[in-house]
């Protein structure tokens, strides 16, 4: 008998998750053996266990299981955060370093570096158990150098935009000081973990260099964003460039509305001038799916916006849409 390569396929996929359902049981599925391997002073660990009385599909109630021991360990570090914070006096102006991150960090579905899981199903008692587990001293060891490196980066990110601003480039200026943002996200997170697992002195080893590159970033992007100097098209790519920040890792179509002056729904010679300009910065943003209107499809999003004369200046607010949720802006 032959067997086409679609026939091997689905017979490794069955034997793989027959090996999965009954495979000789785990020694972690024991409380005093799953100590002993991963004791709770060098590892992290998320272990549930349960039965299945309404006879769901294995495969998926294991994937559940698998899910909520990761959450588990997610839910440890946040813990060790709160309790931290709690011990912590503040420190200066009120406000302590380890209060700032722990209103800027977010690890309700953080991807903790070295994290291992496991799964197992007992077909006959009809129990599924399931497990996550870090090492502690590689955990500390990756944030630490991520935390290292990424500073280092993001100082070289300062240089080359600084050197740009120089070249009066800013389109190029504001794409390097961009670049720091995502970095500099990454150096909080890491400073927080290290804080969780009790490891503040390598927070503090960096924590003023932190302070003043993020002093400094800041500062670069806002006296690009203030500047009275630019030209239409250099506006249409900061405005262009903010939203792609905030839509990187979107991949639906992007259909360009109308741009109407204040909140008369008017658009004008203007706002077919900027829909063209913004159009443009978008795609040498990195937003490559943008239609018109009248190419719209089914399930996009909107940009749009309204603009309105403050003085000597004029202001643009834009915003993207999608199915009357608010995007980006």
């Amino acid at each position: 008998m032959k067997f086409s390569p679609l026939h091997f396929s689905f017979l490794f996929v069955v034997l793989l998750f027959s090996t999965t359902l009954f495979a000789q049981q785990p020694a972690w599925t024991d409380y005093a053996k799953r100590n002993s391997m991963y004791p709770p002073s060098e590892y992290l660990v998320g272990f549930v266990s349960g039965e299945n009385p309404q006879d769901e599909d294995p495969g998926k109630l294991m994937e559940k299981y698998e899910s909520m021991a990761r959450d588990k360990v997610v839910q440890s570090i946040q813990v060790s955060i709160e309790s931290n914070n709690a011990m912590n006096i503040s420190n200066v102006n009120g406000k302590s370093e380890e209060e700032f991150l722990s209103k800027s960090v977010s690890f309700s579905k953080a991807n903790i570096n070295g994290l291992r899981t496991g799964r197992y199903y007992d077909r006959k008692k009809k129990l599924v158990y399931a497990i996550a587990h870090v090492n502690i001293k590689q955990l500390i060891s990756y944030y630490r150098n991520l935390l290292s490196n990424n500073l280092d980066e993001l100082n070289q990110k300062l240089r080359e935009g600084k050197s740009f601003v120089q070249m009066d480039d800013k389109e190029n200026a504001l794409r390097s000081f961009y670049e720091g943002m995502p970095l500099l996200s990454e150096i909080d997170e890491a400073q927080m973990l290290l804080i969780a697992l009790n490891k503040k002195e390598y927070v503090d080893l960096y924590s003023k260099r932190v302070r003043e590159a993020r002093l400094e970033l800041n500062e670069e992007i806002n006296k690009l964003q203030q500047s009275t100097e630019l030209s239409l098209s250099e506006t249409a790519y900061f405005v262009a460039y903010g939203l792609y920040i905030q839509l990187k890792d979107f991949d639906g179509v992007i259909v360009m509305d109308a741009f109407t002056y204040e909140n008369t729904g008017l658009n004008s010679a203007f706002s077919r001038r900027w829909n063209d300009e913004l159009s443009d910065a978008l795609l040498k943003a990195g937003l490559n799916n943008v239609r018109n209107f009248s190419e719209a499809m089914a399930n996009v999003s909107e940009v749009g916006g309204n603009y309105w004369i403050e003085g000597t200046a004029l202001r643009i607010h834009a915003r993207v849409l999608q199915d009357g949720e608010l995007l980006a802006v």
